[in-house]
């Protein structure tokens, strides 16, 4: 026979396990939504980095490649360490600005899928 003590602590998991469910629901439709319109971007598509004081300015096309200052290069990395001269991840480098406004990294349409080759890890 269940205590009433183990039956409150048996709820009490259910309800907390239905919160993290509906939490990851949410994040997962978010997702969705995120890549919905993510997908609507026209590509080459402006992009920004900032090292120091300085801002570069370029085109993103949906081959990967990059194009600053009327060169071409084969990546975003490839592009970043030109410019600085220095290594530098370039998909966190590089930055456009999303169908909210908001600046975010080139690496996230990679982990939507909008760029073949790694995706990058979730992050949860």
């Amino acid at each position: 026979m269940v205590s009433m003590e183990e039956l409150r602590r048996l709820v009490a998991l259910a309800r907390s396990s239905l919160e993290l469910l509906e939490w990851r629901l949410q994040q997962m439709e978010g997702e969705e939504r995120e890549r919905e319109k993510a997908g609507e971007l026209v590509f080459p598509l402006a992009v920004v980095g900032e090292a120091g004081r300085r801002q570069y300015r370029g085109l993103l096309y949906s081959d990967g490649t990059i194009e600053v200052e009327g060169r071409r290069y084969p990546s975003p990395s490839a592009a970043a360490v030109a410019l600085l001269g220095y290594a530098q991840n370039g998909w966190r480098f590089w930055r456009y600005r999303d169908a909210l406004g908001v600046m975010r990294p080139i690496d996230r349409l990679r982990e939507l899928g909008l760029f073949p080759g790694r995706k990058t890890r979730r992050r949860l």
